[in-house]
């Protein structure tokens, strides 16, 4: 008789390993793609030297006038502009622009895309450092690079990434703060770490994870 532990697998039990394998292997090829035109069009955005959507001006105003001093301040007066977001993203963008001397709005979309970038680091970190315990170290490292690249491909990502807005950084450090607050359960002194004084002090009230886990 033939033991049936060390029977060899099906011809159907192959066939579903085999389909599996091309399904994920295609899906993979397609987020790659939709990462290349995100890479594609990030690029181009940031040479281009007009306006990509209304917001960005608004924003770029709003810059000129906090690097001028003329910000948070009364609004009965011409411009009225309301500066509803605190000043970090304007300070990078200044700085960036002054110390390079490149035109303001392609600094401004250069950091939302290097934002981008880190929303896509963090969110790999935190499913790697969710999965290391409960999978071997390249499952934990597959799932982590598949799930950046679906972020990538979400469609808000590819319309926001490259625009001069706060949106991305906010969000950056979001992520960030989600993944120290993650690291904080075994090091606690991590929750001290000056992203999260910076997310909590600088950027949109709206993202309140992480600031709970800071509380926390």
């Amino acid at each position: 008789m033939i033991n049936k532990s060390t029977r060899p697998p099906s011809i159907s039990v192959r066939r579903q390993s085999l389909t599996i394998a091309v399904l994920l292997t295609l899906a993979v090829v397609l987020l790659l793609v939709q990462f290349g035109s995100l890479v594609a069009w990030d690029a181009k955005a940031i040479r281009y030297p007009f306006g990509l959507e209304y917001g960005e001006g608004m924003v770029w105003q709003q810059m000129r006038l906090i690097l001028s001093g003329h910000a948070y301040g009364p609004i009965q007066d011409v411009p009225a502009i309301v500066f509803q977001y605190p000043p970090l993203y304007y300070l990078v963008v200044g700085g960036l622009s002054r110390a390079t001397s490149w035109d303001e709005l392609a600094c401004g979309r250069l950091v939302s895309v290097a934002a981008a970038g880190f929303v896509l680091l963090f969110a790999a970190l935190i499913v790697f450092q969710a999965l290391r315990r409960e999978c071997q170290a390249r499952a934990a490292l597959a799932c982590a690079i598949v799930c950046a690249l679906a972020i990538a491909s979400f469609i808000p990502m590819q319309r926001f990434s490259a625009l001069m807005r706060v949106d991305m950084t906010a969000l950056a450090f979001s992520f960030a703060g989600v993944f120290l607050g993650l690291r904080a359960l075994n090091r606690p002194r991590l929750v001290h770490f000056p992203q999260f004084a910076l997310q909590h002090r600088f950027l949109q009230s709206k993202h309140l994870l992480p600031h709970r886990l800071l509380h926390f």
